[in-house]
């Protein structure tokens, strides 16, 4: 059987772009205004920090389990006010209360001002957890307080504050709702 004779393709020019005149340059300059390097790096190293001081203290926590536990208030409260308080929906301040629960650090009771509601409370361990919790927090500090000094770190950290109070709430929302869902 005969093969068919083989096509040569003639190659298409290219629909690259040329060079555009100082793009590079306008990158760069660009680049130098950009929060989004520096802040991301920030935001790990802190992340990591406090997920290894915890587990170095034995804690077996996920950072998203801190949208229920740093919104806990000591003396406990309802699920859907502690949803309310960490901005996310009940169901899903559900499943961390849940998970919570099964390591142990939370537990359900019922309210004594309504027999038919539960309260969510801390157990020995979730006490241990936040007091651990605010250790690494001051150890953190501590450590960016060596590097800043300790009135360019608390210059930031109100800059960083007063930034964030600027953005929308919607905006704040949106973003809360979008780290849940990644972590």
């Amino acid at each position: 059987m005969a093969r068919a004779p083989r096509r040569t393709s003639k190659k298409k020019p290219s629909k690259r772009p040329g060079p555009v005149p100082g793009l590079d340059q306008a990158r760069a300059a660009t680049a130098s205004k950009s929060l989004l390097g520096p802040l991301q790096t920030l935001s790990l190293d802190i992340r990591e920090q406090f997920r290894e001081g915890l587990r170095r203290r034995g804690h077996t926590t996920r950072p998203v389990h801190f949208q229920a536990v740093a919104n806990l208030p000591q003396a406990g409260a309802r699920l859907t006010s502690l949803a309310s308080r960490a901005g996310i929906s009940k169901q899903a301040m559900g499943k961390l209360v849940e998970e919570l629960e099964g390591i142990g650090y939370v537990e359900r009771i019922p309210d004594p001002a309504d027999g038919r509601a539960r309260l969510v409370r801390f157990t020995k361990s979730g006490i241990a957890l936040m007091r651990d919790s605010l250790v690494v927090i001051d150890e953190i500090w501590s450590e960016y307080e060596a590097i800043l000094g300790p009135k360019k770190l608390v210059q930031l950290r109100d800059s960083l504050a007063k930034l964030n109070h600027g953005i929308s709430s919607q905006r704040s929302h949106n973003l809360a709702m979008k780290l849940e869902l990644e972590d």
